[in-house]
């Protein structure tokens, strides 16, 4: 038996899809994982993708001139050919279209049904720290890529990171990043063109004294309307009058979306402690507690587990958090990069990743 005849089919699709189109193995890798691996359905869908892009750049070029009014809004907000509603103040895409007065939901007589399952990943990704950092961020789009779930959600983002994520992730997800950064660091929201966007907003918190912002996406898959809140609030303990009025902002956010067909999330590196949580609305469920509280998993910033910060094992933190309210039924939770890179023996980040599956839906 020849070498080729012995090789993985996913392999092999990775490596003819790559040097058909002129991409790396890895974009070829997190491309072709949504078409199961069949190289030819991954092939046809890139080049629809790519005429598409083209005709979106074309189109945003002709209309700059008439459209770009010099605001350098910190608020950003998308609207695809989907929307309903757009706010031309505040958006900086060029459209040609009127704002409609509609409702804020966009039903879809054609689809009947939800999704059998959506999945999340939160991470903080630990770009402050520079040590190693290009072969842990390897480490972080490796475990993103095995998961391949439809929301990715990223904390402690640094410029040096987006070559990688505008390459290898960004091609199959709507993203989101701060306008004017004002920090070193910064959230990446990331959720897949599989689920059609309505808008993207991104904007700091007016208390913020280390550049956090509150993203949100507001989509529709299927029957699903899904909407995304994502954040990394205040840090360090001396700050918690700033951090819990950011998580109450965010939470009222959650509160204006409940809504049976509706599934908010609001999710990253809270940074909250037990003892400074408000009252929550009933309906909505903390993930790691709706999944069964498993102490094996509480901890995200568990410095008895991971040992890149040096620090005492007994500092232990439950940062980052998964809220929710959906018609799913059930919620799996997980953590994700738990193991040590070998050849740096370090973890790819101090804290570990958040991994939350949706499913069992109310049909």
């Amino acid at each position: 038996m020849s070498a080729s005849d012995s090789q993985d089919p996913a392999e092999k699709a990775i490596q003819d899809f790559a040097r058909i189109t002129g991409v790396n193995e890895a974009l070829a890798h997190f491309f072709l994982q949504d078409f199961d691996f069949q190289l030819e359905r991954g092939l046809n869908a890139y080049y629809r993708q790519m005429e598409k892009e083209e005709d979106t750049t074309e189109a945003s070029a002709e209309n700059d001139d008439d459209d770009d009014d010099g605001n350098d809004s910190d608020v950003m907000i998308i609207e695809d050919d989907n929307s309903m509603e757009v706010d031309n103040s505040e958006t900086n895409i060029p459209t040609n279209r009127e704002p409609k007065q509609t409702s804020t939901k966009l039903p879809n007589p054609n689809i009947d049904k939800f999704p059998d399952d959506i999945t999340l990943v939160t991470y903080n990704v630990d770009g402050l720290d520079t040590g190693n950092l290009r072969t842990r961020f390897q480490g972080v789009v490796h475990i993103i890529a095995k998961i391949n779930p439809e929301i990715i959600l990223l904390q402690e983002v640094v410029d040096e990171h987006m070559d990688v994520i505008n390459e290898v992730i960004a091609p199959m997800y709507h993203v989101i990043t701060p306008l004017n950064k004002g920090m070193p660091y910064f959230t990446v929201t990331l959720v897949s063109k599989n689920i059609s966007s309505r808008t993207l907003e991104c904007k700091p918190f007016a208390n913020t004294s280390m550049g956090r912002t509150m993203s949100v996406f507001e989509g529709y898959w299927q029957k699903l309307r899904l909407v995304v809140i994502h954040s990394h609030l205040e840090s360090m303990r001396e700050h918690a009058q700033a951090r819990k009025a950011q998580f109450s902002e965010c939470m009222k956010r959650m509160e204006a979306n409940l809504d049976p067909d509706t599934l908010v999330i609001f999710a990253g590196d809270l940074n909250i402690r037990d003892s400074e949580l408000p009252m929550i609305h009933p309906q909505i469920k903390d993930a790691w507690i709706a999944a069964g509280s498993d102490k094996e998993t509480r901890y995200t910033w568990d410095n008895m587990k991971n040992s890149n910060k040096g620090l005492p094992n007994n500092v232990r933190y439950r940062f980052d958090r998964v809220y929710f309210n959906g018609p799913f039924k059930k919620v799996d939770f997980s953590l994700a990069g738990t193991q040590q890179i070998r050849k740096i023996m370090c973890y790819p980040s101090d804290h570990f990743a958040v991994v939350c599956k949706f499913w069992n839906p109310v049909n």
